[in-house]
């Protein structure tokens, strides 16, 4: 009868001890799951209408290839521009806070191709550089939108090419650094090395064309001028024209005959 009154106490006390641990666990440990899971529950569950009814859009074309060092710009050579919209009546938003909104330029990597994303797999679709590697995009990569519109006005190049990656191309891409809008991305294209590319330089080169089109311009170089506000060949000309020294001085001067 002992034995049999001992073993039951120790039951007893076991099922006591392990419904104290297991609450005192649940307790500790429950805040710190719920937390750390409810990010992934709500991605599953997000849809770019559940978080905003306004989005982010290209309004111009990148070119089939782009050159590293070069100005990126649209297939029409004019400013890559974009612009937010509403969604329910596909206008532009031209008032309010997010009209003004500063947006974010980012490579993506072309394969993505969604339809329709969430915040979480824009992300993913960020490309980074190769290890070593400078960052992949390069300039002035925050614009404040005007009015709803937004230009790429300043320098903004890649430092490497696309060939390293599966489908040898990039995209680009643009969101607001607050939040509110799906991102826009842009077509895909592809990155060539600059170095490689002597025979895109024309003969005679055209006033509008790139100054990196010029002989003996390399994309360093070109970057030099691009940081004086020299971007084109009619640029360069008329510096050479107006200020030769000025060239001189950054031993950027071309005999152009």
């Amino acid at each position: 009868m002992r034995d049999r009154l001992t073993n039951q106490f120790r039951v007893e006390m076991e099922n006591m001890v392990r419904k104290i641990v297991r609450e005192e666990l649940d307790r500790v440990i429950k805040p710190h799951l719920s937390s750390s899971w409810s990010p992934i529950e709500r991605s599953r569950s997000e849809t770019p209408s559940s978080r905003s009814r306004f989005k982010l859009r290209f309004i111009n074309a990148p070119p089939s290839t782009i050159f590293t060092g070069a100005k990126i710009e649209a297939r029409d050579r004019s400013p890559v521009a974009f612009e937010l919209v509403d969604t329910a009546t596909n206008s532009r938003v031209v008032s309010g806070p997010l009209s003004s909104s500063r947006v974010e330029i980012v490579p993506l990597n072309a394969d993505f191709t969604e339809e329709s994303w969430t915040v979480d797999v824009f992300k993913g679709y960020i490309e980074k550089q190769r290890e070593g590697k400078r960052p992949l995009l390069t300039g002035d990569l925050t614009v404040a939108l005007k009015d709803g519109v937004g230009v790429i006005t300043g320098v903004v190049t890649f430092s490497d090419n696309s060939s390293w990656t599966r489908s040898k191309k990039f995209r680009l891409g643009a969101k607001l650094t607050g939040g509110g809008a799906v991102e826009a991305r842009s077509e895909a294209f592809k990155v060539k090395d600059q170095r490689g590319e002597s025979y895109k330089k024309h003969h005679p080169p055209y006033p509008g064309d790139e100054v990196w089109r010029l002989e003996k311009l390399a994309g360093v170089s070109a970057k030099r001028l691009a940081e004086r506000k020299i971007f084109t060949v009619k640029d360069f000309r008329r510096w050479y024209t107006v200020d030769p020294e000025a060239l001189y001085n950054v031993r950027l001067i071309i005999n152009l005959k």
